[in-house]
């Protein structure tokens, strides 16, 4: 409810927000790319700043779940998520437990 007693009629944003965590502004920037975005079998996880080498990165589901966690060694992670359910997933940077950038993915 909002201020006036009204119900609250989220937009997408805001859904990944409530269910991820993750302020809108935090959502795929500069430290991260993630391809192909759709996926099907496999991802591709760039992490595009050398002082983020040995920093974690998290792939959650929609609900929120913790499905991935990779130590990163390298700038570029590959993924396979062939047996992943089809649907969005969050990705987070994390170095020093401090999110440094998260992204969105769907696989199909």
């Amino acid at each position: 409810m909002d201020a006036n007693g009204k119900p609250l009629r989220p937009n997408s944003c805001e859904v990944l927000v409530l269910i991820a965590g993750i302020p809108p502004d935090n959502l795929n920037g500069d430290h991260l790319q993630i391809y192909p975005n759709p996926a099907k079998d496999i991802i591709n996880i760039n992490i595009n700043h050398p002082e983020y080498l040995n920093s974690v990165v998290e792939i959650f589901n929609a609900e929120g779940k913790l499905v991935r966690k990779i130590l990163v060694n390298d700038p570029v992670v590959i993924l396979e998520v062939s047996e992943l359910p089809h649907g969005l997933f969050i990705c987070k940077l994390k170095l020093f437990n401090e999110i440094i950038e998260s992204g969105k993915f769907i696989i199909k």
